[in-house]
């Protein structure tokens, strides 16, 4: 009885004790997110979004753990493209950073796409039982979910293999070191062995404190390895594309052939509708961070969203396209209605653009295969509608080139 007595007692005591510790326990949302290092969506995410959520919900107490490398193989990729996985926690808030340069990172990824769906493409986050995608979706939709979810009592890690060994494995992110000679930029994790910058990611960072994750040292095999089916494509295509301006170049200078055939100014007009309609839905994922559609062959998201999808640092190459074969259209109708010398002209100026607009996109398959490590589909068949175009619009340009010659003489 006396036992029994006590053991009330105690209850009665400790009971407000474990009731206030229970509410000083904040709920916390957490999420997954997955990232490229070279995609700059992932990066406008990255350095925008998350640091007023982490403000917002907690930001006096950041914490910042990551995996470290645990064989020589994985310190040679860490400092190629940044750790594999980092977690940036708040008080309401904790987020891992999913690396996919890495295999685990990919492993997780792929797990992704099998139990959460969604178009495949970075930037992915995973939140509860939702996949959000894109530089659209996930400013837009993520902070709703935050309220809901601490409204709810907080929202656990996805359910995705591994992500509790993981979790176990991080561990504080070593403090940043400077070299004798030079200060590390503001915001800027650097490994204590080197002065390498490892990864553009901590709540405080700006866009502008970030330089993008160094991968110099990944060789062209290592590049054309990250999407082996896809480069090879690109490669192949590439060289049918140089030999195709080749040819052009060697029948400029032959006789040319002066008789109508109706089907090649036809067949431009066909290609270049096709063309403006590839453009078109390009220009629409480069311009608003949405995922592309891919199919089976290549990882045309990673392309969109890489830095060179922008031309002078402002123009989307999309639009840029698209802008291209609307001149062609334009050009095509006045060669079809005029007659004489303006539509030698046109016919003239067909040939000028489509030669310019293949030369281009040779310099954009090269970049796909080994500097990007990535094939776009998409892009490869506005390649080959250019070229096409090309080759249908070179007897007739050139015989408008001869023409003219002979009524100027």
């Amino acid at each position: 009885m006396k036992r029994l007595s006590l053991s009330l007692a105690l209850s009665i005591f400790l009971l407000p004790i474990l009731t206030t510790a229970a509410a000083a326990q904040e709920p916390v949302v957490h999420a997954v997110f997955f990232y490229g290092p070279e995609c700059p969506h992932c990066h406008q995410v990255i350095t925008e979004v998350f640091p007023l959520l982490f403000n917002t919900y907690g930001g006096d107490n950041i914490e910042i753990n990551y995996m470290p490398p645990e064989s020589p193989e994985d310190e040679e990729l860490e400092n190629k493209a940044g750790p594999s996985i980092i977690e940036v926690s708040s008080a309401q808030l904790r987020i891992l950073y999913v690396n996919l340069y890495w295999p685990i990172g990919r492993e997780l990824y792929d797990n992704s796409m099998e139990m959460y769906g969604g178009f495949d493409g970075v930037p992915r986050l995973i939140v509860g039982d939702t996949a959000l995608i894109g530089g659209a979706d996930i400013p837009g939709q993520f902070p709703g979910i935050i309220e809901t979810g601490l409204a709810e009592g907080g929202i656990a890690w996805p359910d995705l293999p591994q992500i509790d060994t993981i979790i176990n494995k991080l561990i504080p992110l070593p403090t940043p070191t400077a070299q004798p000679s030079e200060e590390p930029a503001s915001g800027v994790t650097q490994s204590p062995e080197s002065s390498q910058t490892l990864i553009p990611i901590t709540p405080t960072t700006t866009p502008e404190s970030i330089p993008p994750i160094p991968d110099q040292n990944l060789t062209v095999i290592d590049r054309i390895k990250l999407d082996l089916t896809g480069n090879i494509i690109s490669i192949l295509v590439l060289l049918g594309m140089v030999a195709s301006v080749i040819y052009a170049g060697v029948y400029m200078f032959s006789k040319p052939n002066l008789q109508s055939e109706s089907w090649r100014l036809w067949s431009v007009l066909a290609l270049g509708v096709l063309g403006i309609g590839v453009a078109s839905y390009l220009a629409h994922i480069e311009t608003t961070g949405s995922m592309a559609v891919c199919g089976p062959i290549g990882d045309c998201n990673t392309v969109n969203h890489s830095e060179y999808v922008l031309l002078f640092n402002f123009l989307p190459i999309a639009v840029f396209g698209l802008i291209g074969y609307i001149a062609i259209l334009i050009t095509w109708i006045i060669a079809k209605t005029k007659s004489g010398i303006i539509s030698d002209l046109a016919l003239l100026a067909i040939l000028a653009m489509t030669c310019f607009g293949t030369i281009f996109s040779i310099y954009l398959t090269f970049l796909e295969p080994f500097v990007i490590g990535a094939t776009c589909a998409w892009c490869l068949s506005s390649a080959i509608d250019m070229t096409a175009m090309m080759l249908i619009s070179l007897p007739p340009g050139m015989a408008a080139w001869h023409r003219l010659k002979t009524q100027l003489t």
